[in-house]
């Protein structure tokens, strides 16, 4: 778990800095021993240029902090190394974006990004182009992207690595974990993300059998299945695994009821990783 939060990505300036608080208060309120006050739970991209510049307003809980050159020290350490981050951002966008300079901040799974978000690519043409990013200003209906602090072109991204999705009409709460063997140069390796879980409602069978297609699938996820509204005589549920076709976004499996007058509608819940 994460020691640290970012409340906003403001910059350092007079603007957010509390009565008679200096920067290096600032920067000490970051390094906070996580047994003292809770857990915080990160909101904005840091953006750091360096860990004394470009440090962002981070709200104290708790009263432990240690001394503000270990703070510095520690951010330092948190952007040279991906993994000791807690990874977030708003929203995720599954589909391919071809330019990433001009990024369309409306229509992404029921989203509209502003300045100063951080959005997930998952479906790059080019899958080293995968991961976080950065919202810049936006002019019109598109901003430019850049790399998210932690996912720095150039940074060591460890095999496992799991990005929380807050928002989204279908991916809101969602947690997104890289498959990538091996750890991954970030904008030179491929890098492949899938859903930890995806969940969906099937209509209703026809003669015991209905084809879920679309759908993020590993080979070797579990399968959960649940009748959901009875229809028919009601059988036993499988996904039998040679129905299955694996993809990302273009998986696919059967549902079968051992009763070929099923009807029912059917709750589903892929498990990848």
């Amino acid at each position: 778990m994460a020691l640290w939060t970012l409340l906003n990505d403001t910059q350092v300036g007079s603007n957010w800095l509390r009565a008679g608080e200096t920067v290096n208060d600032a920067v000490r309120s970051i390094a906070l021993i996580q047994g003292a006050g809770g857990v915080l739970i990160p909101q904005g991209d840091a953006q750091l240029a360096t860990a004394a510049a470009n440090v962002q307003f981070l709200k104290r809980r708790g009263n432990s902090a240690i001394d503000a050159l270990a703070a510095q020290q520690l951010i330092a350490a948190m952007l040279l190394s991906p993994q000791t981050l807690e990874h977030y951002a708003r929203g995720v966008v599954t589909a391919n974006v071809a330019n990433l300079a001009a990024f369309t901040v409306a229509g992404n799974d029921g989203l509209t990004y502003a300045a100063g978000q951080k959005v997930l690519l998952v479906g790059q043409t080019t899958a080293s182009q995968n991961g976080l990013y950065f919202v810049n200003t936006v002019a019109g209906t598109t901003a430019p992207l850049t790399r998210a602090s932690d996912w720095l072109t150039g940074a060591s991204l460890p095999p496992g690595t799991v990005v929380e999705i807050s928002e989204g009409t279908t991916w809101a709460n969602s947690q997104w974990k890289t498959t990538s063997t091996g750890v991954a140069t970030v904008d030179t390796t491929s890098v492949t993300l899938f859903p930890r879980q995806q969940r969906g409602t099937s209509a209703a069978m026809t003669a015991g059998t209905i084809t879920i297609s679309n759908v993020w699938l590993l080979a070797g996820a579990t399968i959960n299945l649940t009748e959901n509204t009875s229809g028919g005589t009601v059988g036993t549920l499988k996904a039998p695994s040679a129905s299955r076709t694996t993809g990302a976004g273009t998986g696919s499996f059967v549902i079968t009821s051992s009763s070929g007058t099923d009807t029912s509608t059917v709750d589903w819940q892929i498990f990848n990783c």
